[in-house]
């Protein structure tokens, strides 16, 4: 059985130990980022469909591990009902209950056009801050941090996580329909996001086993 971590632009790829590439172990590039190349559309179902194709590919039947919006995108997978034996995700930006931030309705297509206006940094602040609840002030930290460089070169791709977060729901990733063992970890940097690990144990039926 093979093990994937899902997006290798995450810092995951970076942790000793942990999901580190081997004989059993494979990270792999989302659609438009790294060695990965990009079609002239998007759709979240293409993606899902990428994660089947490497399990074929690798044998049958996978464990997925993906952090931040590949961690959502691996929970879709398994939710979708892909061969996976067992599930990881690392601060899934996921918000529980009705209260807490919100992304504006049309986040997709803000990003698309901050992109096609050639405004990358422009795109990942918007990401950060206006999407994901961030305070403004850590964009510019992260300016001068190696992190920003990856995520410019990246901002094209912003868009399909727009599409794939949605409004940010841990119940429209339908987490009920996952049946196999799951695990959430790390602790989200907003407030909002951080009591989506602790109702993700009640909704996944196999949560933790």
């Amino acid at each position: 059985m093979a093990r994937y971590a899902v997006d290798r632009l995450g810092r995951c790829q970076n942790w000793p130990g942990r999901s580190r590439p081997t004989s059993q172990s494979s990270h792999y590039d989302r659609r438009g980022r790294g060695e990965c190349g990009d079609a002239s559309s998007h759709a979240v179902e293409r993606e899902v469909e990428d994660i089947e194709a490497l399990i074929k590919a690798a044998g049958g039947t996978a464990s997925l591990f993906g952090a931040s919006s590949g961690a959502v995108l691996a929970l879709a997978a398994a939710a979708n009902g892909l061969n996976v034996k067992k599930l990881a995700m690392d601060e899934p930006p996921l918000v529980a209950g009705a209260g807490g931030h919100r992304p504006p309705a049309d986040s997709e297509a803000q990003l698309r056009r901050l992109v096609a206006e050639g405004r990358r940094g422009d795109a990942v602040k918007f990401f950060i801050v206006d999407m994901v609840g961030m305070p403004a002030i850590s964009t510019y930290i992260m300016r001068i941090l190696p992190i920003w460089t990856k995520l410019k070169a990246v901002a094209h791709t912003l868009p399909y996580d727009a599409a794939l977060l949605g409004d940010f729901s841990v119940l429209s990733k339908r987490p009920g329909s996952v049946r196999v063992p799951t695990f959430v970890i790390g602790v989200p940097l907003t407030c909002a996001v951080r009591s989506a690990p602790w109702q993700m144990r009640s909704l996944v039926p196999s949560y933790g086993c």
